[in-house]
């Protein structure tokens, strides 16, 4: 059996046994991330992340304790910058994160409005620095961040605004 075959093979079986053998957290919070559109369990981009809702790109994973050990922070690193490179927002909360807490956040990325573009002005300033690229949470921090800094130049003495 080709290489790529075989690898594409042990993926699905060990996706199988991930979704027969769920954690006690995942098994809390399969039936109510579904409700919100999430899948449990999917193959994106050659990784399986616990959560994952493929038309705003987000995954959640859960972590246990397995998580603590070196190696696998640098392989839930290494996974966390594949996902992000190809535009997936990841959300990673403890084993002992209450449910709800989770389902909270889940529903506040699903729910929430993107900042529009203004018209006329291109493209927004993160884009312009950051890219497009970065997560809901971190365009809206930016965007806060540049009004805040917006209205401190008008209020300065000796802006041109301020005349």
């Amino acid at each position: 059996m080709p290489a790529t075959k075989r690898l594409r093979s042990e993926k699905v079986e060990l996706l199988r046994k991930m979704r027969r053998e769920p954690t006690e957290s995942e098994r809390a919070l399969i039936a109510p991330l579904a409700q919100l559109g999430f899948q449990h369990q999917v193959i994106v981009n050659g990784w399986i992340p616990d959560f994952y809702r493929a038309d705003l790109k987000i995954a959640i994973e859960i972590d246990g304790e397995v998580h603590e050990q070196e190696w696998r922070k640098s392989l839930d690193k290494i996974k966390d910058e594949d996902l992000r490179s190809i535009g997936v927002t990841v959300m990673r909360f403890r084993n002992a994160t209450h449910p709800n807490f989770i389902l909270g956040k889940a529903r506040t990325l699903v729910h929430a409005e993107p900042p529009s573009k203004p018209q006329g002005k291109g493209t927004l300033p993160w884009e312009r620095k950051y890219g497009s690229h970065l997560s809901l949470e971190a365009r809206k921090s930016l965007s806060e961040k540049v009004r805040e800094s917006r209205k401190r130049r008008r209020q300065e003495p000796g802006s041109e605004s301020a005349a």
